[in-house]
């Protein structure tokens, strides 16, 4: 086993499930989907320290997505032993010796990953500005959680707070590995090479494939149909021009100027150098908007880490009684919100448990 942990990056919808499901393929490699605790770093200056385990379970299910036993979870402890805890023993339980975790929410939190895990691994994934954001338009046709108001200005700005945390790490010496979706769907082979030279490990050749992939701990909905199906999942990729506006395409193209010289060694940002920046009015008025989208998510995390577990159930039966969409799947119902939460089953009205 491995002392130090692997984190697989990119921003929402820009293919980390797929690498993720391809990675795990690897039978020296298991990673979390997508458990979210570094997020609730507060949890752990908070009383509820000491049933960290069943909260991180309550936001997102994390242990039952997974099969983690609470029972061999330590308690009262800091971040980085409980997320080592967690991915260790799922790691272990299938016989792997990298853990880690892939989350595209971890996009501004890298400075707080490095620093509670001075010696891990970091592979980004890099996509097209506008194919995400027509992946994520269409994904919110089925999903509360990218319909949320703001959610492409996330996306934006997240892209640009991930190149920038990227940069430091590697000025700082710490190993980062660097791909593109559009690379990784039509080259998988060469591309996954790449990776099992930078993690030490051989290739297998079962990677490039999804057949057989143990895709339980992934969320159920429609965005991700293609990845459990099939194995066009590779090879499929969101057409750039569908699904969003023309006003949104025309501000990524703007912010491309501005990408173009913060990051000239970015290949998304050089292949894309036009003369259009935006105005001062608009970029400050983005860039604030953006930072009070994250302000409010960290402070719901605050909430989370600090009032009664009984207050946060009462909210969701209360919220989301009747409401599907916000549960993951059926299975966790009963679990988390508890047997009197009604909920008509529909699988293609689906999203993350989460906030």
């Amino acid at each position: 086993m491995q002392k130090n942990p692997l984190f697989v990056l990119g921003i929402w919808r820009s293919g980390t499930s797929l690498l993720y499901a391809m990675l795990n393929q690897h039978p020296d490699i298991k990673l979390l989907y997508e458990s979210d605790l570094p997020l609730l770093w507060p949890l752990f200056l908070s009383p509820a320290r000491s049933s960290w385990a069943e909260r991180v379970d309550f936001w997102n299910g994390a242990l039952r997505r997974h099969r983690i036993d609470p029972q061999m979870l330590p308690a009262s402890v800091d971040l980085g032993t409980a997320f080592e805890s967690m991915a260790r023993q799922y790691a272990e339980s299938r016989g792997a010796r990298i853990w880690g975790c892939k989350s595209p929410n971890y996009y501004n939190m890298v400075p707080r990953l490095a620093q509670e895990f001075p010696n891990a691994r970091y592979i980004f994934l890099w996509r097209e500005p506008k194919e995400i954001c027509a992946s994520v338009t269409r994904a919110a046709r089925n999903s509360f959680w990218f319909s949320r108001r703001g959610m492409l200005r996330r996306v934006l700005f997240g892209c640009e707070m991930l190149r920038r945390a990227c940069e430091r790490l590697q000025d700082s010496g710490r190993p980062v590995h660097e791909l593109y979706y559009s690379d990784l769907v039509e080259h998988p082979e060469r591309e996954l090479h790449q990776i099992c030279r930078f993690l030490g490990i051989p290739f297998v050749s079962a990677m490039t494939s999804l057949e057989g992939a143990d895709l339980s701990a992934v969320f159920n909905g429609d965005h991700h149909n293609i990845l459990k199906n099939s194995d066009e999942a590779r090879r499929q990729s969101n057409p750039p021009g569908e699904d969003a506006s023309n006003s949104l395409y025309q501000k990524i193209e703007r912010y491309h100027g501005v990408w173009h010289s913060r990051f000239p060694n970015w290949r998304l940002a050089c292949g894309q150098q036009t003369p259009l920046t935006p105005g001062r009015w608009e970029e400050c008025v983005d860039r604030l908007t953006f930072r009070a989208l994250c302000a409010a998510d960290q402070f719901r995390r605050w909430l989370f880490a600090f009032l009664p577990l009984s207050c946060w159930r009462t909210y969701r039966r209360l919220r989301y009684e009747d409401e599907d969409r916000y549960i993951q799947s059926p299975a966790l119902i009963e679990a988390i919100v508890g047997p009197r939460c009604t909920v008509s089953a529909s699988p293609h009205r689906v999203s993350k448990l989460r906030d």
